[in-house]
């Protein structure tokens, strides 16, 4: 993603969802969102052996598939690296002080 692109996501992610407990909460209404449900869908990889929360934004009719735990390094200004590491382990666990970029 370009750094234009990320801007762009943290300001739909500002408009759209609050940050509450380690979820990215939806505060607005819309078209198939609804009020109060947190961003992501859980995800599970047999190749990993793993699990993850996903989740998908539409800005400018651009399609960003990424980890919730991406979303939520956007939403908190926090750089952006190609990998993401979880201090406890568990990718499950998406408080913003269990994620490192890396």
């Amino acid at each position: 993603m370009t750094e234009e692109e990320v801007s762009l996501i943290y300001e739909y992610l500002h408009a759209h969802y609050e940050y509450r407990d380690g979820e990215l909460i939806r505060k607005t209404k819309g078209c198939g969102f609804t009020l109060g449900k947190a961003m992501g869908r859980i995800t599970y990889s047999d190749r990993k052996n793993s699990a993850d929360k996903m989740a998908a934004v539409s800005v400018n009719s651009k399609k960003y598939v990424k980890s919730v735990a991406r979303f939520i390094l956007i939403f908190h200004k926090k750089p952006l690296a190609k990998f993401i590491k979880f201090i406890d382990g568990n990718p499950m666990n998406t408080n913003i002080e269990n994620i490192i970029s890396v």
